[in-house]
């Protein structure tokens, strides 16, 4: 028999902001950083930046608020620094690897702290690649310009929207014990509150949640390559290792990123879920369809 009732599963912790980051007061903006280079003496610089206009709808008042985030400059004394947008459950653990072993820095100048984690970190200013779990959300953006070497060039990946629904019911959720990942989607699929464990960790349109973009307006290539220097896509796995080499100027030969995975045909999903997928998806794959053209491009 199929039980009716909602299980919420605890796993991995997403997404909520502390409540003693207060990242409205600390947000860099393009009047601060005028004002560092006039005491430099040093306006040539700002060509090399731009600023960032993004709204997020705040889920507890419906209400948008506005925010800037710098993005990277050059300087020739500064190693360019990196953010590795970690999505969950995208058979990346090779590519982890293969960043350590790439020796783009030095062992300790790898950022390894997530969520909650990273603002124990001290403003050191000494970092150079954040590898974790972090997802793109202005305090957390903020405070990784504050502790890295230089406001960090963002970079992510993304597989097929249902192949990485698939492998996290698969991977983290107890309704597998109780329901096929259909009879799941049949019960709970429309239902907004309901994701892997509630609100936060969303189980339709995870991808464009999960890098800050919270309507299909805001999904545009325009603002995908403002917002990211590289969206690696798994099912384009050797254009995104050239790519990736080419950004980073490394030698990663291969990321076996569809290791182990599970995919849709694979997994025998009826036509009939895969359309309500599909359906209740739209922003997931408008921008997965975006990011393709843009890493062909």
């Amino acid at each position: 028999m199929i039980r009716d009732s909602i299980i919420y599963i605890d796993m991995d912790k997403i997404t909520n902001e502390p409540q003693s980051f207060n990242y409205t007061t600390s947000l860099i903006t393009k009047t601060d950083r005028l004002h560092d280079m006039n005491d430099m003496n040093d306006m040539n610089d700002m060509n090399d930046m731009n600023d960032v206009n993004t709204n997020i709808n705040d889920n507890t008042n419906n209400k948008k608020s506005n925010y800037k985030i710098r993005t990277p400059f050059s300087s020739s004394n500064t190693k360019k620094a990196f953010a590795y947008l970690r999505p969950l459950h995208c058979h990346d653990n090779n590519l982890i690897q293969q960043l350590y072993a790439s020796k783009y820095c030095k062992k300790e100048e790898f950022l390894s702290k997530g969520y909650d984690a990273i603002f124990s970190v001290k403003e050191e200013k000494k970092y150079v690649m954040s590898i974790h779990y972090l997802n793109y959300q202005p305090n957390y953006i903020t405070y990784l310009n504050n502790i890295m070497v230089s406001p960090p060039n963002l970079f992510t990946i993304m597989c097929e929207p249902l192949d990485r629904a698939i492998c996290h019911f698969n991977h983290s959720n107890s309704f597998r014990s109780i329901y096929t990942f259909e009879e799941y989607y049949y019960h709970f699929g429309d239902k907004e509150k309901v994701g892997w464990t509630g609100i936060k960790d969303i189980t339709n349109n995870y991808f464009s949640h999960y890098l800050g973009f919270r309507n299909l307006q805001d999904i545009t290539k325009e603002n995908i390559v403002e917002r990211f220097s590289l969206i690696m896509i798994v099912e384009k796995e050797e254009l995104s290792v050239k790519k990736l080499n080419t950004l980073l100027k490394t030698k990663i030969k291969s990321l076996e990123l569809k290791n182990n995975q599970t995919t849709s045909n694979e997994y025998k999903i009826n036509a009939f879920t895969k359309h309500k997928f599909k359906h209740n998806n739209t922003m997931d794959y408008l921008l997965y369809d975006l990011c393709c053209e843009i890493l062909e491009s």
